[in-house]
C-alpha cells in the first residue's frame, strides 16, 4: 500500500543514461541473508555455524555504514547481564570484519546501537549489556565486496565484569562517603553519551538521591598520562540501551564536573570515560 520512488542515475555527466530498463519482482532471502530473515540464536548451541556464502549489502552500523556481505542474527537472553559475542568469517581468504549489535530486532531502521566494532582480521568480538525481554539484532559483515563472507560462525556467552567495569556492574554509591575511589585500571569500551558516543576506558556508577534537588558531580582520573575526560548521566538504571540522557560534558583534563537536577527515589547511571584508548582510566 506504500508507493516507493526509485531513482536510477550515473555518477557523472560523462556517463550517459540511454534506454533504461527496470525489473521488479518479489525476492526471498535465505535465513541470515537479511535483517528480515535473521537467524534466531536464543536457543542455539554455540558455536553456531551457518553454511553458505552471504553476499548481500545493507546499511551497517556507525563504525562502517556500508555493510557488505552481511549476515544477521537475533538473540533474546534469558538472564540479564553482559554477553560476549564473537563472530568468525570462514572464508579461506583474508577479510576486514565488522560486528554491530542493536537493541530490538527492528530492521528499517535498526534499533538503538549498542556496539559497532571493526577488525582487520576474519574475527570480530564485542561485549554488550543485555536485558531479559529484549530481542537484539546482531549484524556481521565485511568492509568491502572483495572480502567474502562464507560459513560464518558465532558464539554468544555470558561475560563477568568487575565492579564498575560495565553498566551491568555499576557501583552503587547512593550511601557512599565522598570522595569515593575505585582501585584499578578500567579499559573496556562502550557506547557513550551524545557528547562523545565512543566511551573508551569507561567506569560506571549508580546513584539514587534521597531528596529532589540540584547535585554537583565531580570526577577525577588518576592516570599518570594525560586524559580528556567525559561525563555522562542517564536517568534510570537501564543498560541496553541507557535511559534518557540528563547531561554529557567533555573536558581537556583528567577531571570533569556537571550540575544535575535529580529526583528523589530515581536511580541515575553515571558514566565516566576518556576520548581514546591512549588515555588510560586509573
Amino acid at each position: 500500500g506504500t508507493t516507493y520512488l526509485i531513482q536510477v542515475y550515473t555518477d557523472g555527466d560523462s556517463y550517459t543514461m540511454v534506454d533504461p530498463e527496470i525489473t521488479i519482482a518479489p525476492h526471498s532471502f535465505q535465513p541470515g541473508e537479511a535483517c528480515s530473515t535473521a537467524v534466531d540464536l536464543s536457543s542455539a548451541s554455540f558455536p553456531h555455524t551457518l553454511t553458505g556464502s552471504f553476499e548481500y549489502d545493507f546499511t551497517g552500523g556507525s563504525c562502517d555504514t556500508a555493510s557488505n556481505n552481511a549476515v544477521f542474527y537475533t538473540f533474546s537472553p534469558t538472564t540479564a547481564g553482559s554477553y560476549r559475542i564473537e563472530a568468525v568469517n570462514g572464508t579461506s581468504g583474508s577479510a576486514y570484519s565488522r560486528l554491530a549489535v542493536f537493541a530490538t530486532a527492528a530492521c528499517s531502521p535498526y534499533g538503538a546501537e549498542l556496539a559497532c566494532v571493526t577488525s582487520s582480521t576474519n574475527t570480530a568480538s564485542t561485549i554488550v549489556d543485555m536485558t531479559v525481554g529484549t530481542t537484539y539484532l546482531i549484524q556481521f559483515f565485511t568492509s568491502s565486496d572483495s572480502y567474502l563472507m562464507e560459513n560464518p560462525q558465532i558464539t554468544i556467552a555470558p561475560f563477568t565484569y568487575q565492579p564498575g567495569e560495565a553498566c551491568s556492574t555499576a557501583v552503587d554509591i547512593s550511601s557512599a562517603s565522598f570522595p569515593y575511589d575505585l582501585t584499578g585500571t578500567f579499559d573496556y569500551d562502550f557506547v557513550g553519551g551524545s557528547c562523545d558516543t565512543t566511551a573508551t576506558n569507561a567506569v560506571f556508577y549508580r546513584f539514587t538521591p534521597e531528596t529532589t534537588g540540584a547535585y554537583r558531580i565531580n570526577t577525577e582520573n588518576f592516570t599518570t598520562t594525560n586524559a580528556y575526560a567525559r561525563l555522562s548521566v542517564f536517568a534510570g538504571a537501564g543498560c541496553g540501551p541507557y535511559g534518557p540522557e540528563v547531561t554529557c560534558v567533555t573536558t581537556s583534563t583528567k577531571t570533569a564536573q556537571a550540575s544535575v537536577d535529580m529526583t528523589g527515589g530515581t536511580t541515575y547511571l553515571i558514566q565516566v570515560y576518556t576520548d581514546g584508548d591512549s588515555y588510560t582510566m586509573v
